[in-house]
């Protein structure tokens, strides 16, 4: 029974912090009748990278990784996921793969609002947040769980453990998102920052267009926000920072052009969104949960 706290959210928080140093994405080989695994280092492997779908788009931000000082292997790939741009890896531990990836058909509709999100998803990578978001969490909740499980009896012991390793959570990835998001603002042009913008105002609008339910209405505010998204800045922060950012270098913005684009990109949220929810039917939960520990 003492040890039932440690096993709560410190080991949680420490496999997804471990589990980041080591991630490893599965490079295939069509052949004309089988598939061929290929790794790193293998004489193929180089090749097959670069006939991956959005490495078009790793070409086009070269120059902003090596000014960064990212790794020159990060890959860059198209592959449905939660939001439109993801962060896997790290840029210190680098016997894993890091990895970004892209949203299909986003950058297609909207480069610039791609690129912005892209040089956000970076900065996740080049500080290591991939690994030091949850390893944060990991050393609150062992510490409460070694100051609980002696004080207290097991069931306050886990609460306190769990709730602990939450709210570190919760602040320290409010305060590293905060901080991609600045570096994206200050190595974007001004077209990348009304592309952020767009990006932002498509997500409020999209929320406030789902509001059409009971649970909806409690799970997103009347402002577009996502009530349950401990893990960023509110949305309406994040817009300020970016228009704050347009004033300075005195852009004006044409609401009425930037109205179309927007319309592109909560067309193919919604389209993102539907195919996520019909594959994680398919999935079902034992499938979901077997994807998540991979």
């Amino acid at each position: 029974m003492f040890v039932l706290p440690f096993l709560s959210s410190p080991f949680a928080f420490s496999l997804q912090a471990y589990k980041s140093t080591c991630i490893e994405m599965p490079i295939v080989k069509n052949g004309l009748f089988s598939q061929k695994r290929v790794y790193r280092g293998a004489q193929e492997y180089n090749q097959q990278i670069k006939s991956l779908p959005g490495y078009n788009i790793k070409t086009e931000l070269q120059p902003f990784f090596d000014r960064i000082g990212i790794r020159q292997d990060i890959i860059v790939t198209e592959r449905l996921n939660l939001g439109f741009c993801g962060a896997q890896g790290t840029n210190f531990f680098t016997k894993g793969d890091a990895v970004i990836w892209v949203a299909p058909k986003f950058h297609k509709v909207d480069k610039d609002a791609c690129h912005w999100v892209m040089k956000h998803e970076a900065c996740h990578i080049k500080n290591n947040d991939c690994f030091t978001m949850p390893l944060i969490p990991a050393i609150c909740s062992i510490a409460a769980a070694t100051f609980s499980a002696f004080m207290m009896p097991i069931v306050p012991a886990l609460l306190i453990t769990m709730s602990v390793g939450f709210i570190a959570q919760a602040i320290f990835s409010q305060y590293r998102e905060g901080k991609a998001d600045d570096l994206a603002i200050t190595e974007s042009s001004v077209e990348e920052l009304k592309g952020g913008r767009r990006l932002l105002m498509s997500l409020q609008q999209t929320n406030l267009e789902s509001r059409t339910t009971i649970w909806k209405k409690l799970v997103i505010s009347s402002s577009g926000e996502n009530r349950f998204d401990f893990l960023h800045p509110s949305t309406a922060s994040r817009l300020k920072k970016i228009e704050r950012a347009l004033q300075q270098k005195d852009v004006q913005i044409d609401e009425g052009e930037e109205v179309e684009k927007i319309v592109k990109l909560k067309n193919l949220m919604v389209e993102i969104n539907l195919k996520i929810e019909k594959e994680l039917k398919e999935l079902g939960t034992f499938g979901l949960m077997k994807a998540m520990q991979q």
